[in-house]
């Protein structure tokens, strides 16, 4: 659910994200960690220990993430595109991309 998290194991410095499987991650030029799990987007601030869930709502599991400029990204899911304004807090589907 929302809550989850990914858990950093301090001893060997590695995180956890128990019974979640992880397809893919990306790393932002500030140092910001994505990781497009079967649970959803968490991401990891370069100033923080451990990850969050981005609390979106997609219609399908999220297969890329890609960063943009100003905190912007383009998520896929499914057969759809959207945009989240991360400083706006803003997430819609995209006019960006043409899906049809």
């Amino acid at each position: 659910g929302r809550n989850k998290k990914a858990e950093k194991n301090t001893a060997s410095n590695t995180y956890s994200f128990k019974g979640i499987s992880i397809s893919s991650l990306k790393k932002e030029a500030n140092g910001t960690i994505w990781a497009i799990t079967s649970e959803g987007l968490f991401f990891k601030l370069s100033s923080e220990n451990s990850f969050q869930k981005l609390d979106i709502t997609l219609s399908s599991e999220a297969t890329d993430l890609e960063p943009l400029d100003n905190q912007k990204y383009l998520i896929a899911s499914g057969g759809s595109v959207y945009s989240y304004d991360k400083s706006e807090n803003i997430f819609q589907a995209s006019s960006l991309i043409d899906t049809t």
